[in-house]
């Protein structure tokens, strides 16, 4: 499992970089499936955002730092294209990202040049040749003073920094520690899927309603639906009063071998099992990932010195919230002194 803030270069940077690989190749657009930002960034954030973009002067050079595929990208493009200011807008990040399958997104980034595979401590851009540079939940997962370095050393006179970070009080943090334990709770503590997969090694063949039928007194695959079913119980018992949802999606992905996919073969049932484990396991691991790179206040109060150090003016400091009010974030813009 990947941790947080990997040095560039090393193994547990490669690891990191694999698992969001694996999330990008899906084809969406930000790190949250389903909700609000499914489809891109609004409420707060998006004004945010809106607001650096729409005072960048005409043909400015845009650059997004651990980009995912491209969410800020999209709302800089949108404005380049309303407004006619024909940025140069980039995107960088250190897995293998590509544009959204949504087509008409795809279309609204026809200017974006997404960059994977390049780590923000070294995008290989030109030194001084970049007007702004802003970073959504991604500045806190790099070797800060290497991403400093980098940002002195591409970032232009009078140039501006904008930085969007998970705030350790936000809906977004909470729910990613919140799920990161369920989905450890379900398969590394109660091992769920291994004993889905041992009852389909024994029911597994059985794939019409008289075959299953002829299974119902089956004591080994009843010993093992009794295992099942007590697993559930602890499991749920565990997390009794909290937002429970991440352990049923567990679960209802697992038991999907005996409901939709009841007419497959026992192979393709297991090998299922085994991707849809393997496929939870990296998700938990971004979890956990970004947990543990949240910025508490004295780490951003640091931050903030750091840059005013670089000769860094800061312009805004603010918590920024959902469009249905929740906390999501803390935003921060500085301005390099002329």
């Amino acid at each position: 499992m990947s941790k947080a803030n990997p040095q560039a270069g090393s193994t547990d940077s490669m690891t990191f970089s694999n698992d969001w690989s694996r999330y990008w190749k899906h084809g969406s657009l930000t790190t949250f499936i389903g909700g609000e930002y499914h489809t891109g960034y609004s409420g707060e954030t998006a004004d945010f955002w809106q607001a650096c973009f729409e005072r960048q002067p005409e043909r400015a050079t845009l650059v997004d730092l651990a980009t995912g595929n491209g969410a800020v990208p999209l709302i800089a493009a949108r404005i380049s294209q309303r407004e006619d200011k024909r940025f140069r807008i980039i995107g960088i990040d250190y897995a293998d990202i590509r544009l959204p399958t949504d087509a008409s997104i795809r279309k609204q980034m026809d200017a974006v040049e997404l960059i994977a595979n390049t780590p923000m401590e070294n995008t290989g851009l030109e030194p001084a040749s970049v007007d702004f540079i802003s970073s959504q939940f991604g500045f806190e997962y790099g070797n800060q003073q290497q991403v400093l370095d980098e940002i002195d050393r591409v970032l232009g006179p009078s140039g501006q920094l904008a930085l969007v970070l998970h705030h350790p009080d936000s809906a977004v943090v909470a729910q990613a520690r919140r799920e990161y334990q369920q989905t450890q709770l379900c398969i590394n503590e109660e091992r769920l899927d291994r004993k889905v997969r041992d009852l389909v090694r024994v029911i597994g063949d059985a794939r019409t309603p008289e075959q299953r039928s002829q299974l119902k007194f089956n004591r080994e695959a009843e010993k093992y639906r009794e295992q099942i079913n007590r697993t559930m119980a602890r499991i749920l018992q565990r997390v009794k009063g909290e937002n429970d949802t991440q352990v049923h999606q567990v679960a209802q992905s697992f038991l999907r071998v005996f409901a939709d996919l009841s007419g497959q073969s026992k192979q393709q049932k297991l090998d299922f099992i085994e991707n849809a484990s393997s496929e939870f396991l990296a998700y938990a691991g971004r979890m956990q990932a970004m947990s543990a790179a949240t910025l508490d206040q004295a780490q951003v109060d640091k931050l903030i010195q750091k840059l005013e150090q670089r000769a860094f003016r800061l312009e805004q400091d603010q918590e920024l919230h959902s469009a249905s009010g929740e906390l999501v974030a803390r935003a921060i813009k500085a301005k390099r002194a002329e």
